[in-house]
C-alpha cells in the first residue's frame, strides 16, 4: 500500500492519500481533495443529472471487409516495438460450441467494434456521445 500525504487544495488541511492497496472509501480518495471537501464536491454533485454518455451502438455505415482492410494496413510495429492494441477476452458460447472473438478497429476517425458472433456472422458496433436528455446520438 502506498500513501502519500497531500494538503487539500481548497481548505488546506493536510490529509493522506492511498496511490494503491486497499481503500475503505475509495470515493472520497483525491489527489486534489481532502476527504471532507471531496464528501462535500460528491453530494453537490448527485443533485445535477447526468445530461451525455458514451454508448456502442450498431451501425452498417462500414463493412466487414473495409474494417478488417483497415486492421490489416494497421502498422505491428513502431520504432521497432510493438504497437498496443486494445484485446477482448474471446467468449465461448455453451449452446453453439463457437468462440465469440470482438476486436476494436480505427476507421476513418472512428473506433468500431467488430464482434464475430458466429462463424462468419458479424456486428459491427460504435462508441458514440448519448444526448441521454433527448436519447439520441449527439453531433456537435
Amino acid at each position: 500500500m502506498k500513501i502519500i500525504r497531500k494538503e487539500c487544495n481548497h481548505c488546506g488541511t493536510p490529509y493522506r492519500h492511498t496511490l494503491s492497496g486497499h481503500i475503505n472509501n475509495p470515493e472520497l480518495n483525491d489527489d486534489s481533495h481532502c476527504h471532507e471537501c471531496m464528501g462535500v464536491i460528491l453530494k453537490a454533485l448527485d443533485s445535477i443529472p447526468k445530461k451525455f454518455d458514451y454508448r456502442h451502438i450498431k451501425t452498417d455505415e462500414v463493412s466487414v471487409e473495409e474494417l478488417l482492410a483497415a486492421k490489416n494496413a494497421l502498422p505491428k510495429t513502431l520504432d521497432g516495438m510493438p504497437v498496443p492494441r486494445r484485446c477482448f477476452p474471446e467468449l465461448y458460447n455453451l449452446n453453439t460450441g463457437e468462440w465469440t472473438k470482438t476486436q476494436q478497429i480505427p476507421y476513418n476517425g472512428t473506433k468500431y467494434i467488430l464482434c464475430e458472433v458466429t462463424k462468419g456472422i458479424f456486428t459491427i458496433t460504435k462508441r458514440v456521445l448519448w444526448d441521454i436528455v433527448n436519447d439520441k446520438e449527439h453531433h456537435g
